[in-house]
């Protein structure tokens, strides 16, 4: 059999006629001119090669696709069918684990520790990010030291994981007990005893100056005799404000050393001089550096209603340790929009049964004042025992504008009314979850929250019938979010092999690896992109 090669106009450089020659395009296909109107295709020619170049070119796509998403696209509940295998995806995913700053994802470290628990290098990265997983490794690593260190490092209680010989080295302790301070008091009796680890659980940035003298785990008799040391109490005081009840007349005037223990624990400006806590400029200082060192200003500063009116400008919470008659004044409390939450936490303090009480007192039947804090601050609207207040359609309308998960607070007559509804969900995806049980058994309903809002966790507080409808499901299957919101709720098709190929092409996740599950989901998502026999069945990195 010959092949003929063939030019760009579709004609054959070799005019033999044999039926058993097999014909060779031979074009630039990644440039468009190679389709222009200057070239002349025969017809049994143009369209496989047209078929060839947007297969060629969504291929490219797919690679790029699989690429960008085996660097970025973590997903928050499993991985996906692609990358099961593949320890390069999963060391490059725990590697960025800390960038994710607002999620966390324990199902990575799970899958790790589940398949991955006699690979050391693993699970160094996994110590990394929670320490206490070095006990679902093997003997042989979990006795590694430095394993051991670095998991005590991140979290200092994985110490009580470890095993005996490591338990008892002195540097795994030291760095324990810097972590987790407390973690001391579970210590054997000769290692409290120990001046290095009793100071490391006080002071750890100092512990060496005084590491020559046996202190017997005795911290009065430490503080009393470091207690004109600076730098040691300013470190100490942050574990214990008790550091500074020894202090001597002159630091307890000397501003610039307070200052720098109230920013480590409020609490220390107890120990400040009268004089210092009577200073409305110092105390003004303090508390912006730490708000809870107000509780220990002079009671006249503490009812002067023009700093109280400074002071929540800083933060509303100030208001808790202003006097009782500031703390439910009106005007202080509504003077600053922005702080008007904080403020009312502080005014009602923080017990839930006085909260209440005092809200009752405060509120009383007054609807105008209570519609102004519900527009301020919306979660409000659940401290009002008053049912006319919570079917009263304008306070809860405000309420949810403010914040959606107000909802949960209104009546069962409007967590039904579909402007109030709709208004929640818009400020907050996450109210559908209060909305009243008759809209969430109403298909189309549920439908348009899952098309409009792309909440495919609905599913999850829909009755049955519609949990085990197929429409409504594969309308969530269209959702990235089903990967990680739906799983309970799809449990009634998983032995429907057509449902769970539709879930493993479109979001990755299956129960168990098959190689026909794998080729769909890189056929459907990635265009049909060959990445290597290496990849196959086994990962990239592999």
């Amino acid at each position: 059999m010959t092949m003929n090669p063939t030019t760009n106009d579709g004609t054959s450089t070799n005019h033999n006629n044999d039926n058993n020659n097999v014909r060779l395009l031979l074009t630039d296909y990644d440039l468009p001119s190679s389709l222009s109107s200057n070239h002349t295709f025969n017809n049994d020619t143009q369209l496989p090669l047209l078929g060839l170049i947007q297969k060629f070119s969504l291929q490219q796509n797919g690679r790029k696709k699989f690429l960008h998403r085996w660097e970025h696209g973590y997903e928050k509940y499993f991985i996906p069918i692609e990358f099961t295998n593949d320890k390069s995806y999963l060391l490059n995913a725990l590697r960025n684990y800390h960038r994710k700053t607002s999620e966390s994802f324990p199902w990575l470290l799970e899958h790790a520790a589940r398949l991955y628990y006699h690979d050391r290098e693993v699970i160094l990265e996994m110590v990394k990010i929670h320490g206490g997983y070095v006990h679902r490794a093997v003997d042989a690593i979990r006795n590694d030291k430095e394993v051991a260190m670095t998991a005590v490092k991140q979290d200092g209680l994985a110490y009580r994981r470890l095993s005996d010989p490591l338990r008892n080295d002195k540097e795994i302790i030291l760095a324990a007990v810097k972590n987790t301070p407390y973690l001391f008091d579970e210590l054997p009796e000769e290692w409290k005893n120990d001046s290095d680890v009793f100071l490391c659980s006080v002071c750890p940035n100092h512990a060496h100056n005084y590491s020559h003298i046996q202190w017997n785990n005795d911290l009065l008799s430490l503080f009393s005799q470091l207690k004109d040391d600076k730098e040691f109490l300013i470190g100490a005081v942050k574990r214990h404000p008790e550091a500074l009840q020894f202090l001597s007349e002159e630091l307890k005037n000397d501003a610039e050393f307070i200052l720098a223990c109230v920013s480590q624990n409020g609490k220390a400006f107890q120990h400040a001089s009268q004089e210092l806590r009577s200073d409305k400029e110092f105390v003004f200082k303090a508390l912006e550096r730490n708000w809870k060192s107000f509780e220990f200003a002079s009671n006249e500063i503490k009812s002067d209603r023009e700093f109280i009116l400074q002071a929540i400008n800083v933060t509303g919470l100030a208001l808790e340790f202003a006097s009782t008659e500031l703390r439910t004044d009106l005007d202080i409390i509504f003077s600053n929009p922005r702080q008007v939450g904080a403020t009312l936490d502080s005014a009602l303090c923080p017990t839930s049964s006085i909260a209440l009480e005092s809200f009752s007192k405060l509120v009383k039947d007054d609807r105008n004042f209570f519609l102004r804090v519900v527009t301020s601050c919306g979660m409000y609207l659940g401290m009002t025992t008053s049912q006319n207040f919570r079917n009263d359609r304008e306070i809860v309308l405000q309420a949810v504008q403010q914040n959606g998960r107000a909802l949960m607070f209104a009546s069962e007559a409007l967590k039904k009314d579909l402007e109030i509804v709709w208004t929640a969900i818009a400020n907050e995806k996450e109210a559908f979850s209060n909305v009243s049980q008759s809209l969430l058994s109403d298909k189309s309903f549920v439908l348009q929250l899952i098309r409009q809002e792309r909440l495919a966790g609905v599913l999850n507080f829909v009755p049955p019938e519609l949990r085990n409808d197929r429409q409504v499901v594969m309308e969530a299957m269209q959702l990235e979010s089903f990967e990680w919101d739906c799983f309970p709720s799809f449990q009634r098709f998983e032995l429907e092999p057509d449902m769970v190929l539709e879930l493993v092409k479109r979001t990755g996740y299956t129960r168990e690896y098959r190689d026909d599950l794998y080729k769909a989901r890189m056929d459907y998502y990635y265009y049909g992109a060959y990445m290597g026999m290496n990849h196959v069945g086994t990962g990239v990195g592999q």
